[in-house]
């Protein structure tokens, strides 16, 4: 892919402040973003938001699963990853992002009691 598609913008401002309010409720929140500039500062805007949210599918074996071989200039800093120190560094070796609508065929149908149950174990291990 030449080029980042996705250029870098921050979250809505109220964004961050309605996931948060979420939280604050007792809401289980997991972000979820792309693997790029853009989508990992919004991911850690909405961390830093709600200090209980997880990181949801964000780590390095998750952008393995998604990402191929590219020859992008990724402009990340290590510190840019929520949750995992080795994406950044990977994401630099393969030198490509990696958008959610890459890892849409990989998805089980999200409305099967086996996803959901997955789900409610990767989001709140101690309720099952």
């Amino acid at each position: 892919m030449a080029g980042d598609l996705h250029p870098p913008a921050p979250p809505l401002p109220r964004e961050p402040d309605a996931i948060a309010a979420l939280s604050q409720v007792g809401w289980s929140v997991a972000v979820r973003a792309d693997f790029d500039q853009a989508g990992l500062a919004h991911g850690r805007a909405l961390l830093n938001a709600a200090p209980a949210a997880i990181p949801w599918r964000m780590n390095t074996t998750d952008y393995l699963a998604t990402a191929p071989e590219g020859t992008d200039t990724l402009h990340l800093q290590d510190e840019d990853a929520p949750g995992d120190e080795h994406v950044v560094p990977t994401m630099r070796k393969h030198s490509v992002p990696a958008y959610e609508e890459d890892r849409l065929a990989a998805l089980p149908p999200t409305s099967s009691p086996e996803y959901q149950a997955r789900l409610l174990q990767e989001v709140r291990p101690d309720a099952a």
